[in-house]
């Protein structure tokens, strides 16, 4: 859901801040936990989004630990290279050389669309969250707020993945961890998502038009909320501006 939605280049150029979305397909939290993690190693970000969509997905305790000792050791996360590998390689970190102009954004233009307008009917009950989901959720949480980060719960519009038995859960565990949670699925008048026009997937997923809608408002909502500073005439963040153009570009804006 996340890098379908949000756009961060769009956000760059109209509020000057930067974001990067590190949503990938069918993603546990347990995975989500190594990525932030990881994130705050060379970076301070101010504000750290859990798309919320995740915290349903079901996972294994065995699985969770199997991804810690993949972060250890890195034979285990690159198996299907093990002949190729040397010594040093097992215990030494990936070497990275490609910057995503996009920023994890993915770009889809494709319409395909549905009549499902009324999939948040109110109902007084909730989903439960599964225990291990909860405690990552939670972790996830203790260790923003150690660095330094708000931690917030977003839960993106889509017809096929969200209803209000899920809102409610996640109501719940916000109110229980203290910490903030924006659902746009019940944000009909400020983000006007046309589920004949906005979406690839039948809903599922929403598509360019759709993503521009939802990155339009969180930029304005985390600017105002978290006094986010604008870098876009900043000589150290020109690396950006030129990323925009090869954004732009690539989206069919420029």
């Amino acid at each position: 859901e996340s890098y379908s939605s949000i756009t961060p280049m769009q956000i760059w150029e109209e509020q000057g801040f930067t974001t990067y979305v590190c949503g990938t397909p069918g993603q546990y939290l347990y995975q989500s936990d190594s990525y932030l993690q990881q994130a705050f190693i060379n970076q301070k970000p101010k504000v750290v989004i859990l798309e919320t969509n995740a915290i349903y997905r079901k996972m294994s305790f065995n699985a969770s630990i199997l991804n810690r000792i993949e972060n250890v050791f890195a034979v285990f996360k690159y198996h299907n290279r093990w002949k190729s590998m040397q010594l040093g390689d097992l215990t030494s970190s990936a070497d990275y050389t490609w910057t995503d102009d996009f920023k994890g954004y993915q770009y889809y233009n494709t319409v395909d669309g549905t009549a499902n307008s009324d999939y948040m009917a109110p109902t007084d009950k909730s989903k439960l969250i599964h225990g291990l989901n909860w405690q990552y959720v939670s972790d996830m949480a203790d260790f923003c707020e150690k660095n330094g980060a708000q931690f917030i719960l977003v839960s993106t519009p889509s017809t096929v993945n969200w209803n209000y038995e899920r809102h409610n859960g996640i109501v719940q565990l916000a109110n229980a961890l203290d910490i903030p949670y924006v659902d746009m699925n019940l944000m009909k008048n400020e983000i006007t998502i046309d589920w004949t026009k906005d979406t690839r997937d039948k809903g599922d997923h929403l598509n360019h038009s759709g993503a521009v809608k939802v990155s339009r408002w969180l930029g304005n909502y985390l600017k105002k909320a978290y006094n986010l500073p604008d870098h876009r005439q900043d000589d150290g963040y020109s690396k950006w501006n030129e990323a925009l153009t090869r954004y732009k570009k690539g989206v069919g804006e420029a």
